[in-house]
């Protein structure tokens, strides 16, 4: 990406919020993700947490062309917690707002907000209608890895020694513990790929990435870094 200038208006500012939401948890996933690389035989699990990258990608991008919704979303958040908030007890929702009171915080705030946005529109947005980008990437980066994270029948398929895939199968010697489908060395690339992507775009976005190296210890850095504080 080349840099994009973005002038400072209420929907360019919301674009950057955005950027900081996904440099946070990019560094906080992705990390994840290498831990358990060291430890072997994770590839189910390092491609959950890659599904989530490619979703906060995917999300980045759709918002940068369309910077309108970046801050139509972005005015929701305050509804969305406070729907969720509600099922839980008010310590926890305090908490979370470093002890400022909960309900004075949130008063006069609607929680019916709305559905959330379907993530194949965003998907679509995010490659300009592009449909077999669109499907492509679906199927590789998204719903392959929804399988193991909503632990759904097609998972079986990953335990398999059958490639028949006969069902029911007839004996145990047919499955395997260990996934049958994921490489390490691809689902580890997909990581360091999808990041890469991310800490990209939100450079392009910025002109600031240099500070996302330092999330993980610097927070402040990184805010004043996308918003010139």
């Amino acid at each position: 990406y080349d840099h994009v200038a973005l002038p400072e208006e209420p929907d360019a500012r919301a674009l950057r919020y955005w950027c900081f939401l996904y440099g946070v948890l990019t560094h906080e996933v992705s990390g994840s993700a290498l831990e358990l690389s060291r430890t072997g035989g994770q590839q189910r699990s390092i491609s959950i947490l890659n599904r989530c990258l490619f979703e906060y990608w995917i999300r980045l991008k759709c918002y940068l062309n369309k910077p309108e919704q970046a801050a139509e979303d972005l005015a929701l958040a305050k509804g969305r917690f406070k729907s969720i908030a509600e099922a839980f007890p008010a310590d926890y929702a305090e908490a979370a707002f470093d002890e400022e009171d909960f309900e004075k915080a949130f008063e006069g705030i609607d929680t019916k907000v709305g559905k959330f946005r379907r993530f194949i529109d965003m998907l679509d947005t995010a490659m300009r209608g592009d449909k077999e980008v669109v499907e492509t990437s679906y199927r590789y980066y998204y719903a392959l890895q929804s399988t193991y994270a909503h632990g759904n029948e097609a998972a079986f398929v990953d335990l398999s020694h059958d490639s028949d895939l006969d069902l029911p199968w007839p004996g145990k010697d047919l499955l395997d513990w260990t996934s049958r489908r994921l490489s390490e060395a691809d689902v580890i690339s997909a990581t360091t790929s999808l990041t890469s992507y991310i800490l990209h775009l939100i450079e392009a976005i910025t002109g600031r990435g240099a500070a996302f190296v330092v999330l993980g210890e610097r927070y402040p850095r990184a805010v004043r870094a996308i918003f010139g504080r």
